[in-house]
């Protein structure tokens, strides 16, 4: 990170930059600013969402039956790395 914010710092770039963020192993997002969090979830949920919306587009662009087929492996992948609290899994 630091060497990052020193690249963007020698290109006067500091002041457009800010930190939002880093990795953990916990599984959630999370965004922080002013060392409070302004959002958290857990990445399950939000993969859960981002292949929903895939799948929705898919089934219109392209044949209903495979974005169907891929959905559900992808959503069982998803299921078995990512544990969903909310329980909120998208199902074809």
């Amino acid at each position: 990170r630091d060497a990052a914010l020193g690249v963007l710092r020698a290109y006067g770039m500091s002041k457009h930059t800010h930190v939002v963020g880093k990795t953990n192993d916990r599984g959630v997002v999370e965004v922080w600013r002013d060392t409070k969090c302004q959002y958290s979830a857990p990445l399950g949920d939000l993969l859960a969402a981002w292949d929903d919306v895939s799948w929705r587009i898919c089934r219109e662009r392209d044949n209903p039956e495979s974005a169907d087929t891929e959905h559900a492996a992808a959503s069982a992948d998803a299921t078995a790395r990512y544990p969903s609290p909310s329980g909120s899994r998208s199902k074809p």
